[in-house]
């Protein structure tokens, strides 16, 4: 019994030591930058649906995390800008036949930066961040507007979670 005692507080000092964290509770940012603001995302697609849902899940992401308070660019100590690159659907799988595909991959691709406000200094920078969903094409045009919006969705908010553990953590 003992032995596995010693066991397990060696297995806890040893997960304690090595840095070990839940993903999205480390906060890195100067000690100063405590309210942020979140302008629209730019997109230079013509995806335009992405532009509010990917605004939106930052928006939900800072507030749900309390790390900082989301706030007006005029009341912040910091700005988020992100802008999506590139929104590029592709088939994903083919028929057993080989003919024809059977569902799609949307893969977006963003550029996200922090900004002190008092004197544009980048706190933060990410190039390429990447997001992929792939959805079913099946049932006709009606079911694959609906699947490719709710990966719209999907992707978005996959986005704003890597921006933010990456804002905060530097991943």
């Amino acid at each position: 019994m003992k032995t596995l005692v010693r066991v397990v507080l060696a297995a806890l000092v040893l997960v304690a030591g090595c840095g070990y964290h839940f993903e999205g509770t480390v906060n890195t940012l100067p000690r100063d930058i405590r309210r942020i603001a979140i302008p629209t995302v730019e997109n230079a697609t013509i995806e335009t649906r992405l532009t509010s849902a990917l605004t939106n899940e930052l928006v939900n992401q800072f507030t749900i995390s309390k790390a900082v308070r989301v706030t007006t660019e005029d009341q912040a100590d910091a700005v988020l800008r992100v802008r999506v690159l590139s929104v590029r659907v592709e088939g994903a799988v083919l028929s057993v036949s080989g003919t024809s595909s059977k569902s799609r991959r949307i893969i977006v691709v963003a550029d996200g930066s922090l900004a002190r406000k008092a004197d544009g200094q980048i706190i933060w920078r990410k190039q390429g961040l990447v997001s992929t969903r792939t959805f079913d094409i099946l049932g006709g045009q009606s079911g694959q507007d609906a699947n490719l919006l709710a990966s719209l969705t999907w992707v978005a908010k996959d986005l704003a979670e890597k921006i933010h553990n990456s804002t905060f953590e530097n991943f």
